[in-house]
């Protein structure tokens, strides 16, 4: 009796994770300067950083983008780019006016001599701090959940 119940709870247990439980993030603007730390040396993009907001909105594009690239797929958001080395980075952050769950974390950087503004917009969870949203700020300025509903602002 003992083993079934444990063995039901483990069951049990291991569903219950979430699916976007991902990269755990205890610290928002450490973990973006760890991102760009590492961004020249091939190291992957962190995986489930995402809120279920945004996960939901990635989620969407994936599905009407029926096999083919998505409206967000094309490019990395943590670079506004393909691919390419950053340079100069600069991070920093600061909690929102009246609420100690939300975090906007600025990254400035150099992308083939392009300067590169970005915002993260972090939210605290049950599963740690995750990405709510991203905007860049750049020339052709755009916003992640956007571009995941609707595309990019310029059509293409």
């Amino acid at each position: 009796m003992t083993v079934k119940l444990f063995g039901a709870l483990a069951l049990i247990a291991a569903f219950a994770i979430p699916a976007n439980a991902g990269t755990k993030i205890d610290d928002p603007i450490a973990f973006v300067k760890g991102v760009y730390a590492h961004w020249n040396t091939s190291q992957p993009e962190p995986k489930g950083v995402f809120t279920a907001r945004l996960d939901a909105l990635a989620a969407l594009d994936e599905k009407e983008a029926h096999g083919e690239v998505g409206r967000g797929d094309d490019f990395s958001f943590w670079c506004n780019c393909q691919d390419g080395d950053v340079k100069n980075v600069t991070v920093k952050g600061w909690t929102v006016a009246n609420a100690p769950g939300r975090k906007v974390v600025e990254a400035k950087f150099l992308l083939e001599d392009k300067k590169e503004h970005l915002l993260f917009y972090f939210e605290k969870t049950k599963d740690g701090w995750k990405i709510d949203d991203v905007q860049s700020l750049a020339t052709g300025p755009w916003t992640l959940s956007v571009i995941y509903k609707y595309g990019w602002p310029d059509g293409r």
